[in-house]
């Protein structure tokens, strides 16, 4: 990034804050608190996607990284689950994964705690042939071996699992 492009950049900031705050929210009756998943709109841009969410009063936007969440925050939405743990082919029906995901876990919690994110999505995992009680067997490992570590973790007013 050059000086100018920066320069241009930070006089732009202003505007897109204001313009952000300016979001006309539809109003809701309030008995229905819905969000949108990002995957489902990856390619429309992150702000657009949070504007347009904000203006037809949704809540919030599902499956984003730690660096998308300023995006939505920015537009009164909450980012309603963090997207990064696992993945849908390399989850935690595999024995071997565990301890990486582990770790990702623990550093997304830290994140997602900071921010107020409540919620933190972990796949299974594809089976590629693993019969189903061995798969489940390995979910319900990974899970009890991390349930009750979220104290040890930073005690959360909420712990999804």
């Amino acid at each position: 990034m050059t000086r100018r492009t920066l320069v241009t950049s930070l006089a732009a900031a202003p505007a897109v804050l204001s313009a952000a705050s300016q979001v006309q929210r539809k109003q809701r009756k309030g008995n229905l608190r819905q969000s949108v998943c990002r995957w489902c709109y990856r390619d429309t841009p992150l702000e657009e996607l949070a504007r347009e969410a904000a203006r037809m009063g949704l809540i919030g936007v599902d499956l984003l990284t730690p660096e998308e969440w300023p995006v939505v925050q920015k537009y009164g939405l909450t980012p309603t689950m963090a997207s990064g743990v696992s993945t849908i082919p390399k989850g935690v029906n595999r024995l071997d994964h565990h301890d990486l995901i582990e770790k990702q876990l623990r550093d997304m919690y830290k994140k997602a705690k900071a921010a107020s994110v409540t919620n933190i999505i972990i796949f299974s995992g594809n089976r590629n042939g693993m019969p189903d009680e061995q798969a489940i067997d390995n979910c319900v490992t990974f899970f009890n071996k991390v349930k009750g570590k979220p104290k040890t973790w930073g005690s959360p007013s909420k712990w999804n699992c």
